[in-house]
């Protein structure tokens, strides 16, 4: 009899780690963390520079020519949009796919602090989906205003 219990409390166990598996941000696809403009890549690298300086990153490294943009962490703490505290920096890459196509490929890191030391935070990948998002759809609007 303990067997059968044994064995439907393993399954438990190990489909409730599958539901919540957390990763590390940069662990999605390129294709899941880019977005392809109709605009040129001066617009578009002006437009992504924009929006990380306006969502408050100090910006560490932009480099027009080979289209990278790194930011220094931003540390998010009390913030209402995400339910944690932590810090994340980005760095974006802008390839133009031709005359009036660009892409934005960005790469998202966050640490979490744990005994005074900054450490890789791994989080659902729901929340990595929308963190990405929510960069992506800033550095649109800030293109429709360039």
């Amino acid at each position: 009899m303990q067997k059968p219990i044994l064995g439907v409390l393993l399954l438990s166990l190990l489909a409730g780690c599958s539901m919540s598996q957390r990763l590390p941000a940069a662990s999605l696809p390129p294709e899941a963390r880019s977005h392809t403009f109709n605009a040129t890549g001066t617009t578009v690298y002006n437009a992504t520079l924009a929006y990380l300086v306006r969502a408050g990153y100090q910006i560490d490294v932009s480099d027009k020519e080979s289209g990278v943009i790194s930011t220094g962490y931003k540390e998010f703490v009390n913030d209402s949009r995400i339910d944690w505290d932590d810090r994340q920096r980005l760095t974006a890459l802008i390839v133009e796919e031709g005359r009036t196509k660009t892409r934005v490929t960005l790469t998202l890191t966050v640490e979490i602090l744990y005994d005074d030391v900054w450490k890789a935070r791994n989080l659902e990948k729901t929340k990595i989906t929308a963190l990405y998002k929510m960069h992506l759809q800033g550095i649109a609007q800030q293109a429709k205003n360039e």
